[in-house]
């Protein structure tokens, strides 16, 4: 965005327009309880309270978490944490939003609550950035830049990288086709009777 992250005066625009979904919910939580949890931001943000109110109602209700207001951050499983982290940085609408591993603790419904959320930002023209072991989550990716500790091993097309199984393996990513990739790992093939 034209802005330079070690420039101290850019931060607080930068933090404005980035949401970062840490991989372990805890990691990130400030308040006691849902509600002070999602308005957290938007009251950096904004002097209204109201509003700030209001927006992390919209946010809690997108995650299926409306009636949790009360609830202390705490108490709460391992999704409704997760799910609580995404209303956290979905709340303010971000620019770009940088998932790191944002589909684990999530049941099925969560993940296809979450996946429906990242292609509606996606189409309204916001970034998404998913770091993720799993091929399966990186097949919706249009680009995908494959890495292992902090190299770039290849960088292009979703479909040309997860088509290329050994290198997957090689960059510990478990490839979509589990049969093949026990096979070539060394791990049997199931039975398919």
């Amino acid at each position: 965005m034209g802005k330079d992250g070690r420039d101290k005066e850019s931060i607080r625009s930068i933090r404005r327009k980035i949401g970062l979904v840490f991989q372990s919910p805890e990691s990130s939580f400030v308040a006691k309880n849902v509600l002070q949890e999602v308005m957290f931001t938007p009251l950096n943000f904004l002097s209204d309270e109201k509003a700030a109110r209001t927006m992390a109602e919209e946010s809690l209700k997108d995650f299926n978490l409306s009636g949790y207001e009360e609830r202390c951050v705490d108490e709460l499983s391992g999704g409704e944490k997760q799910r609580l982290m995404l209303a956290s940085i979905f709340v303010m609408d971000p620019e770009i939003i940088i998932l790191d591993e944002a589909f684990t603790f999530l049941d099925q419904t969560s993940r296809d609550l979450l996946s429906d959320l990242i292609l509606k930002k996606k189409e309204e023209g916001k970034g998404i950035i998913s770091v993720t072991h799993d091929a399966k989550i990186a097949g919706s990716a249009e680009r995908i830049i494959l890495m292992k500790d902090g190299t770039i091993l290849k960088d292009g097309r979703s479909e040309d990288i997860l088509s290329d199984v050994p290198l997957l393996i090689s960059a510990d990513v478990r490839p979509r086709d589990e049969e093949l990739f026990l096979f070539l790992t060394g791990g049997g093939v199931h039975d398919r009777t």
